[in-house]
């Protein structure tokens, strides 16, 4: 009775202290593996599946993303590293490959929206956000 009592109080005071990166992990990943697709995303069924724009990345929990992008009429696919690290108190940067972005959580309306933001690297250039949504949603 002691152990299971001991065990409960471990994974409670572990899942409490779980802080920003791991919240964000879990968010990307779901635990395991999640689609988010691009805002501007078409694409049809037909025995080649065929697409007109868009972007498709599958977060994995293992460190890796899948990345499936529409060139073309074409998905082409290709695989990167991901990691996140915390800026500051506020911010979180996630590494995809060799690009650094900050990476934001929303909700839009009632789907769930992840945003990879670029900043300007100057005043006169822009700040590029590029918009996802969870597939489950």
């Amino acid at each position: 009775m002691r152990v299971f009592v001991g065990a409960s109080i471990v994974a409670i005071a572990s899942a409490a202290n779980a802080g920003p990166i791991e919240d964000a992990q879990s968010t990307l990943t779901g635990g395991d593996v999640r689609e988010w697709l691009s805002a501007g995303i078409t694409s049809w069924m037909s025995s080649d599946p065929a697409c007109a724009s868009g972007e498709v990345y599958s977060f994995k929990s293992d460190g890796t993303v899948t990345i499936r992008t529409c060139i073309d009429s074409m998905w082409q696919k290709r695989s990167e590293e991901w990691s996140l690290k915390q800026q500051n108190p506020l911010d979180i940067e996630i590494t995809i490959g060799p690009d650094s972005y900050l990476l934001l959580f929303a909700m839009a309306g009632q789907q769930q929206q992840m945003i990879l933001r670029k900043l300007a690297d100057s005043k006169v250039d822009p700040t590029v956000d590029r918009e996802f949504y969870l597939s489950e949603d």
